[in-house]
């Protein structure tokens, strides 16, 4: 999987602080594929990337996904200390 995100900056107080001037308060952005299998809802996460103040960052990574993975959606956020992934920007097959 390879992403480019631009001018990512979150502005949800759950998420990260809100900045001024705006910038991105987030060291790092995961990459989440989301799918569904027979069995149910799989979610497959990415390491971190970095990713810069202007909110910038390449994630490039290879997952396993499970087979069959229909419906595959990709979340881009951030995990947390506590494990939890939180996301704030998503693209799906149809885009």
């Amino acid at each position: 999987m390879n992403h480019d995100i631009r001018n990512a900056i979150a502005h949800w107080p759950k998420v990260a602080p809100v900045l001024t001037p705006p910038r991105n308060p987030i060291g790092a952005f995961s990459a989440t594929v989301s799918c569904i299998t027979p069995d149910g809802v799989v979610n497959v996460t990415t390491g971190p990337f970095a990713a810069s103040k202007t909110g910038d960052s390449t994630i490039s990574a290879t997952v396993a996904l499970p087979h069959p993975c229909k419906n595959p959606e990709v979340f881009v956020g951030l995990t947390r200390s506590n494990g939890a992934f939180v996301w704030f920007a998503h693209s799906n097959s149809e885009d």
